[in-house]
């Protein structure tokens, strides 16, 4: 008969008991923490004509803002005189119902934040010239950035009224500065670029006070921005002019 080897059984037991016992696992203890921030920053993104207060500072173009966390911001929204408020978003939704006599209160920031305004010319609001009979009305001419509006041989190169005969039909020459290009064509907020011919345009027949809003904007070289007086801006621009005739000039010797 043979033996049992007792050795290799309590072994065996004793495994199978170790393999029973419940896993005990010690996590260390580990703290965090966060630093939360004193304000954050509300992008003010305006459209058109007109006026944002904040905090008592008024701004008509685009900026950025320090707004303290935790604090209320009281916002006054004033559209220029032939203008109204068209929209109103804060971080893309839609809040203009909660503007009260031209006042929006914001609740406390949590987070870098932006807000649209943007402005549309009030026609409704508008009346023709005088002259007893409603014999002319009003062509307000909004010009942004760099070049010249012709009208009927005048030329124009900031916002200005014009008066112009009802029914007349009006040849606008638009021609902009040296190095910048007509970059959008707007008429009673309709677009009309595609109509502009050897930079002569000609508009129907004015039956009501109108908006024409000419933007002149830097022309583009290879992609990059024309620069105008800055000279850093320039600097970079001949800089990166040169790297691409080099680069042609390795093209061709590699090729010969």
């Amino acid at each position: 008969m043979r033996k049992l080897n007792y050795k290799r059984i309590i072994l065996s037991l004793l495994a199978a008991f170790l393999l029973c016992l419940p896993v005990v696992s010690f996590a260390a203890e580990i703290t965090l923490t966060t630093t939360v921030p004193s304000d954050f920053t509300m992008n003010v993104d305006i459209q058109g004509k007109g006026t944002v207060i904040v905090d008592g500072n008024a701004y008509n173009t685009d900026t950025a803002l320090t707004i303290e966390r935790l604090k209320e911001t009281k916002i006054d929204i004033t559209p220029f005189a032939g203008y109204k408020l068209k929209s109103l978003h804060y971080n893309g939704k839609n809040v203009l119902s909660k503007l009260s006599s031209g006042t929006l209160v914001l609740p406390p920031l949590e987070q870098d934040s932006v807000l649209k305004v943007v402005f549309t010319p009030d026609f409704a609001g508008w009346l023709p010239d005088h002259g007893g009979n409603g014999s002319s009305f009003r062509l307000n001419l909004d010009i942004e950035g760099k070049g010249v509006v012709t009208v009927n041989g005048k030329a124009y190169s900031r916002d200005t009224v014009i008066s112009i005969a009802k029914n007349a039909k009006p040849s606008i020459k638009i021609t902009p500065f040296s190095g910048y290009e007509i970059a959008a064509l707007y008429y009673n907020g309709e677009n009309i670029l595609s109509r502009l011919d050897n930079g002569i345009l000609v508009l129907p027949y004015i039956k009501n006070n109108s908006v024409l809003e000419v933007v002149f904007a830097p022309c583009s070289v290879y992609g990059i921005p024309k620069t105008g007086d800055n000279p850093t801006a320039s600097l970079c621009l001949v800089s990166t002019l040169m790297l691409l005739a080099i680069d042609t000039l390795s093209l061709k010797k590699k090729h010969n």
